[in-house]
C-alpha cells in the first residue's frame, strides 16, 4: 500500500534560541511582532503547553502521526527559528544545530521520518550555500525550508539569485513557509497574523519571483508553497490580466502569463475544505499537490486522508500520488532499507556507464532503486549481484557463475566486503572504526 507523507510539519530546536535573543530584532519577525497580546497570552497559557513534547520531541510525535494516519513526517525547522536577523556565522551555526537535531531524528525514526526542510542562514549567501551542501551531501536533506522574506528583503532581489541558482544546480526542492507578513499594522487583532499574514506572504513573495523572471530564468528549480500557496492560485486569473494590460509586468516574461508560471510549483493540501483542494487540483494539476498538516499547531489538519478522500472526482492514483506518491517522487523518499545508524563502507558500486551509485562517503550498501530483502538484495528488473568493477575477494570481475536473475530470483548473499560500520549483533567487523568530524556512529556534527 502507498505511503502516506506529510510535507508539512514543524520540528523546534529549544536550544538555539538563548543563543540567538541577544542579537534579535523584533520587526524582522513580523508573526510576533504584529501579534496581538490576546494571541500572545494564548499561546504561552494553552498552545505550547499542549504540543510542546511534540514541537521538540521526535519519539513524541509517533502516536500522533498513527492517528492522522501519517506514514512519513517530512521534518523541517520551525519557522520562529530561522533567525535570519542574526550575525551570519552565529546563523550558520544555529542553522547547523538545527539540522543535525532534524538529521538525528531521521536517524533513530529511519521509517517514520524524512528531511524534508533543512534550513540555511540566507542573511549570508555564501554560508547558505555551504550549509545547503552540508545539510545535503553529508546529513542527507531532501529539501530545504525557507522564509517568504530575509531581514525585510524580497526573494526575488538579486542578491539571492547565487543561492537560487545554487539550489536549482543541487536539484532540491524549496519549501517556502512563511513567519508572517512584514506590513501586518493591520493584523494585530483576531490572530490575523497568522490568518490572512502567513497565506498572504506566500501570495506576495511567490508573485514578485515569478515577474522578476526567476522562474524563466531557473525552469528547474522546484519550489513548494504550504497553505496551499497561499492566495496565489486560488486568484492567478488577475495576475494573467495584470500581465496582459500592463507592458511593466512583462518586462522579465514576455512570453508566459503569471498562471504559467503558477502551474509549475508545488502545493500542500492544507486549506481545509476538501472543495478548495478540489479547485487547487483543477488549477495545478494533481501531480502538483501533496498531503499535508502543519504538525503540531492548532492551526494544522488533524485528519488529512479524510480531507483527500473526500475529494470528489479523484481517481484512486490521484488521491494516492498526493498522498504519498508526489511527494515520494519530489523529494526522492524511496523505499530502500537505509541502517538507522553508521554508514555503509566498500568499495563504489558502478552500473554498466560507470556512474557511481555510492555517495562520496560510502553511505548505501545498495544502488538506488535495490530492495534488501532479509540478507539477500534484490535490484527490480535484474542486475548482476556483483557489479563489474567492483572488487570481489581480490578479482576485478565477476565469476562465470554469478548470472543475471529476475526481481523474483534474489542472490543467495549480499555482496562481499561491503560491510555495514555499526555492525548487527553477533556480526564481527572486518574495518577500523572510522573516528574524527566524519566518523560514521553518528550522521550528526553538532548538538541534537
Amino acid at each position: 500500500m502507498p505511503r502516506v507523507i506529510d510535507i508539512h510539519c514543524h520540528i523546534a530546536t529549544p536550544e538555539t534560541r538563548p543563543m540567538a535573543q541577544p542579537h534579535r530584532r523584533s520587526e524582522y519577525e513580523p508573526y510576533d511582532h504584529f501579534m496581538g497580546q490576546d494571541s500572545k497570552d494564548h499561546n504561552v497559557t494553552t498552545l505550547i503547553p499542549s504540543i510542546g513534547a511534540q514541537l521538540s520531541e521526535p519519539a513524541a510525535r509517533i502516536e500522533y502521526m498513527d492517528r492522522m494516519g501519517v506514514d512519513v513526517q517530512g521534518l523541517a525547522t520551525f519557522v520562529s527559528e530561522y533567525f535570519y536577523w542574526t550575525p551570519g556565522r552565529l546563523g550558520a551555526e544555529l542553522a547547523r544545530m538545527q539540522n543535525d537535531k532534524i538529521a538525528q531524528a531521521v536517524a533513530d525514526h529511519p521509517d517514520r521520518y524524512a528531511m524534508c526542510g533543512a534550513t540555511v542562514p540566507l542573511q549570508d549567501i555564501d554560508l547558505a550555500i555551504s550549509e545547503m551542501d552540508r545539510a545535503v551531501d553529508d546529513l542527507g536533506a531532501k529539501g530545504l525550508q525557507i522564509g517568504g522574506t530575509i531581514d525585510g528583503h524580497n526573494l526575488d532581489e538579486a542578491r539571492f539569485r547565487p543561492f537560487w541558482q545554487a539550489v536549482a544546480a543541487k536539484g532540491i526542492p524549496v519549501i517556502l513557509h512563511p513567519s508572517g507578513y512584514p506590513e501586518s499594522n493591520r493584523f494585530t487583532e483576531y490572530f490575523l497574523t497568522n490568518c490572512i499574514g502567513n497565506p498572504l506572504e506566500t501570495m506576495v513573495a511567490v508573485t514578485r519571483m515569478i515577474f522578476s523572471g526567476l522562474f524563466e530564468e531557473l525552469p528547474d528549480l522546484k519550489l513548494v508553497l504550504l497553505h496551499g500557496g497561499g492566495y496565489l492560485p486560488f486568484y492567478a486569473a488577475r495576475a494573467d490580466h495584470t500581465w496582459e494590460v500592463r507592458p511593466e509586468t512583462r518586462v522579465a516574461i514576455p512570453d508566459h502569463p503569471p498562471s504559467h508560471y503558477v502551474k509549475g510549483l508545488y502545493y500542500d493540501t492544507m486549506v481545509f475544505q476538501p472543495m478548495y483542494v478540489r479547485h487547487l487540483i483543477e488549477v495545478v494539476g494533481s501531480d502538483r499537490v501533496m498531503l499535508g498538516t502543519d504538525y503540531p499547531f492548532d492551526m494544522g489538519e488533524t485528519d488529512p486522508v479524510g480531507l483527500v478522500d473526500s475529494v470528489e472526482g479523484l481517481s484512486d492514483d490521484e488521491r494516492a500520488a498526493i498522498k504519498g506518491g508526489n511527494a515520494e517522487r519530489l523529494f526522492g523518499l524511496s523505499r530502500r532499507l537505509l541502517p538507522p545508524r553508521g554508514r555503509w563502507i566498500g568499495p563504489q558500486v558502478r552500473d554498466g556507464g560507470g556512474r557511481s551509485f555510492l555517495p562520496p562517503r560510502g553511505r548505501w550498501l545498495t544502488p538506488p532503486g535495490v530492495r534488501r530483502r532479509g540478507p539477500c538484495f534484490l535490484p527490480p528488473r535484474g542486475r548482476w549481484m556483483t557489479p563489474p568493477g567492483v572488487r570481489r575477494r581480490g578479482r576485478r570481475s565477476p565469476p562465470p557463475r554469478l548470472r543475471r536473475y529476475s526481481p523474483q530470483e534474489g542472490p543467495k548473499s549480499p555482496p562481499p566486503r561491503l560491510r555495514r560500520d555499526s555492525p548487527q549483533e553477533g556480526e564481527k567487523l572486518d574495518t577500523p572504526r572510522r573516528t574524527g568530524p566524519n566518523a560514521v556512529s553518528s550522521p550528526l556534527g553538532g548538538g541534537g
